[in-house]
């Protein structure tokens, strides 16, 4: 855990709150919503909430796919249409973009000079994986310069480090209802899918991240599917309890 500004961030806690984020989802882009939400909570800065959004890009494509508030949105979107800035550099760099000062950043001058005036003085944006050719970043907005520096990007690395393996897993189950599958047998796997994660981690005491790849290394090697991989990891748990 790491202690800023007199807080902690507890990523056992934020994991769980993502999981239960992704149980009580009705899509992506419900969860999205969530996200962003809980991030601006736990990455305050000297007890203010920042503003948090989350930009995606995909080929030329990019979209602003979730703001907390109308601020992270104006920032996000402002962006996309000039099509350069610290959000966008790093969702396809993979490297973590940090303005301490739009008064006095000389980088993306045509995006900073288009956003000076919304009052936004500090801007923090880390990359985080997406599968397939899509990256994405979650962008943090303050009010007030140097609001992203020492813990504080620290707490945000860890935080979109949790962020990416609850995107990945709300997306495995989006692609699970949009290929017609029964919506109750879908819930049925979402839960698998979370219940052999939460195994995984107190077997072996794995992080999310790491519960989620070995569920995923086990389902290629077993030439199944996750929810299957998941579903045969929660049966082998019952068996060892319940002996026959």
């Amino acid at each position: 855990m790491n202690h800023v500004h007199g807080r902690t961030l507890d990523t056992g806690a934020v994991a769980a709150s993502l999981q239960s984020s992704i149980l009580e989802s009705t899509d992506v882009n419900g969860f999205l919503v969530e996200l962003v939400s809980n991030a601006a909570k736990n990455l305050a800065y000297d007890g203010k909430t920042a503003s948090c959004g989350i930009t995606l890009i995909s080929g030329r494509r990019m979209v602003s796919v979730a703001s907390s508030d109308t601020l992270a949105r104006y920032m996000d979107e402002t962006q996309h249409k000039v099509g350069a800035g610290p959000c966008l550099e790093a969702a396809r760099t993979r490297m973590p973009m940090n303005i301490a000062d739009i008064a006095t950043e000389t980088r993306w001058n045509v995006y900073l000079d288009a956003v000076r005036g919304s009052g936004i003085r500090s801007i923090f944006s880390i990359p985080f994986d997406v599968d397939g050719d899509a990256a994405g970043a979650l962008n943090l907005y303050a009010t007030v310069p140097g609001a992203f520096s020492g813990q504080v990007t620290e707490r945000a690395h860890r935080y979109a480090h949790q962020a990416s393996v609850s995107l990945r897993l709300a997306m495995l189950i989006a692609d699970l209802t949009d290929s017609k599958q029964d919506i109750v047998q879908a819930i049925q796997s979402r839960t698998n899918i979370t219940l052999a994660l939460g195994i995984i981690m107190a077997q072996r005491r794995f992080s999310q991240e790491d519960a989620f790849a070995l569920l995923q290394q086990s389902a290629d090697g077993l030439d199944v599917g996750i929810p299957d991989a998941a579903e045969r990891i929660i049966a082998s748990v019952r068996d060892a309890r319940d002996p026959a």
